[in-house]
């Protein structure tokens, strides 16, 4: 990627004032959310001794809500404990997802140094994993396990953002905690709230890939209105080799999406 940043790569900035009141929206419910909250967040984890969180779940919603994200859930949500697996599209996937289902997530570790997602991360139950080191795969698994007696886990195998394009391949080696578990497919698909709200580049400019500034991204995406967001819980598939599995949740996962 070229190093001068590409404004076509990035939601346009609306009317100065119009930005500001959708910042400032999205800042003060997020604040009174956590405020409401998060004592019974709190309180709610010591006696679960971590379980997903129904006030996480909320407060996903409140703050999705404010951001300009519209939620549709398609496919029955799992009701015993699943790995949940899907697509990438962006830092707002977790928001959008946890605001439809009560989850642990997986992230690597060096979401804990985000601003204010890594504090939100450390808030809520996240099993947080070093990418990479082969060696720390069978502890990894393990605290999957771990989570996954607990409640829903949800991971993007991915291992990273993508542009919109097409589904990545999917990492195997974390497959091998559903051993026991029902494995759940997510797709997760984005569309402007108006049209040529995102600019010339469409969906590319909404998600983020990674490679563009976080900071700027998130601002970014929340001035210029947000978007309508489809999560569609899928058919599990039969179990099968972890390889095999993730393939088959890839390739439904793409299937659904049109790509």
């Amino acid at each position: 990627m070229n190093a001068a940043p590409d404004n076509r790569l990035a939601p346009p900035w609306p009317h100065p004032l119009l930005a500001g009141l959708r910042l400032g929206r999205a800042g003060l419910v997020a604040v009174a959310a956590f405020t409401l909250l998060g004592p019974a967040h709190g309180a709610w984890l010591l006696a679960t001794r971590g379980r997903p969180s129904p006030f996480t779940c909320l407060f996903h919603r409140l703050v999705v809500a404010a951001m300009g994200i519209t939620v549709t859930v398609r496919g029955g949500r799992p009701r015993d404990n699943a790995l949940l697996v899907a697509n990438h599209l962006g830092w707002f996937d977790i928001l959008a997802l946890g605001a439809v289902v009560p989850a642990t997530f997986v992230a690597k570790s060096d979401v804990r140094q985000w601003p204010v997602l890594g504090w939100m991360a450390r808030l809520q139950p996240t099993v947080f994993i070093e990418r990479g080191r082969r060696g720390t795969i069978a502890a990894q698994v393990a605290a999957l396990r771990k989570a996954l007696n607990g409640g829903h886990v949800a991971m993007f195998p991915e291992g990273t953002t993508g542009d919109g394009s097409a589904v990545l391949p999917f990492r195997p080696a974390l497959f091998a905690a559903a051993e026991g578990f029902a494995v759940q497919p997510v797709a997760i698909g984005y569309r402007e709230r108006k049209a040529g709200a995102w600019g010339a580049c469409g969906l590319q400019a909404w998600v983020w890939d990674g490679d563009k500034p976080f900071g700027t991204h998130f601002v970014r995406a929340i001035a210029c209105g947000g978007a309508h967001c489809t999560i569609e819980f899928l058919p599990r598939p039969e179990a099968v080799a972890r390889k095999q599995l993730a393939e088959t949740c890839r390739d439904a996962i793409a299937a659904s999406l049109c790509l």
